[in-house]
């Protein structure tokens, strides 16, 4: 977890992808601007998470993302067989829980 960062106007912070986050505004008036992007790596980690959900699904554990990296690279070519089930047949898309 990273520290609290007081910001004065006209300041930034950058937070990884990923990174849990909190925006707590003072008195003031506030704007908050996210502005995400995927690299290689994060689509990557999508891709095999997506995997990993429906593995679940179906009752299996599967290992966390890059524990393997030869199995991830099989998730990961899996993941578009599973965008396009789920796109087509939302019925069948895993319900996810936050």
């Amino acid at each position: 977890m990273f520290p609290p960062v007081p910001l004065t106007p006209g300041e930034t912070v950058f937070l990884p992808l990923f990174a849990p986050h909190r925006v707590i505004n003072d008195g003031g008036v506030s704007v908050s601007i996210n502005v995400g992007f995927h690299t290689r790596e994060s689509r990557r980690r999508r891709s095999v998470h997506l995997v990993n959900l429906e593995m679940r699904r179906l009752g299996l554990r599967p290992a966390p993302f890059n524990l393997r990296p030869a199995v991830d690279s099989v998730k990961q070519r899996m993941s578009l067989a599973i965008r396009a089930k789920n796109k087509f047949f939302r019925s069948l898309r895993p319900e996810v829980t936050v």
